[in-house]
C-alpha cells in the first residue's frame, strides 16, 4: 500500500465509526427513568443525541477505539479484494477519484459531527449494566445512515 492510502485508511477507520453508515441502535429499559438509546457497530461508543435541547452525549473511549480497529481492518480487506482485482485504465481512475472524494466527504462530515457535539468522555459503557433491568433483553436495531435520533 502506499503512503496515501495508508493514511487515508488510518483517517476513514476514525471516521466511519463517527459517520453511522452502519450502525446498530441498542435500546434498553432502564430502572428509573427513560435512557438514552446507544450507538456503535459493533461496540457502543456513543448515546443518542437530542437535538431539541441540546447537542450534547456521552462518547465511550474504548468502543470507540474498537470500532477503529474493526473498521481498520475492514478497509485494509477492502483495498486487498480492489487491488486485486484487474481494471483497465479509465476504470481505476474512476476507482480512485470516487474513493478519494467519498473519503473526503466522509472525514469531513465525521469531523463536523464530532466537534460540533458537546461530547462527556467515558471509559466503558458501565451506565447500560448499571442501570438496565436486563441488558441481554436490550433491542439491536441495524441502521443505515443513522442521524442519532
Amino acid at each position: 500500500m502506499k503512503i496515501t492510502q495508508i493514511i487515508i485508511t488510518i483517517l476513514l477507520s476514525l471516521a466511519l465509526p463517527l459517520s453511522d453508515i452502519v450502525t446498530l441502535r441498542h435500546s434498553y429499559d432502564f430502572e428509573d427513568d427513560i435512557g438514552p438509546e446507544f450507538y456503535g457497530l459493533p461496540f457502543i461508543y456513543r448515546t443518542e443525541i437530542p437535538w431539541v435541547n441540546s447537542l450534547s452525549g456521552d462518547f465511550y473511549i474504548l468502543g470507540y477505539f474498537g470500532n477503529v480497529i474493526f473498521f481498520s481492518l475492514v478497509l485494509v480487506v477492502f483495498t486487498l479484494l480492489i487491488k486485486s482485482i484487474k481494471l483497465n485504465g479509465f476504470i481505476k481512475k474512476l476507482w480512485n477519484v470516487s474513493w478519494m472524494g467519498t473519503s473526503v466527504f466522509l472525514i469531513l462530515f465525521a469531523a463536523l459531527f464530532f466537534f460540533i457535539t458537546e461530547w462527556r468522555f467515558e471509559w466503558t459503557n458501565s451506565e447500560i449494566l448499571k442501570h438496565s433491568n436486563q441488558p441481554e433483553l436490550g433491542s439491536r436495531t441495524l441502521e443505515f445512515f443513522s442521524t442519532g435520533k
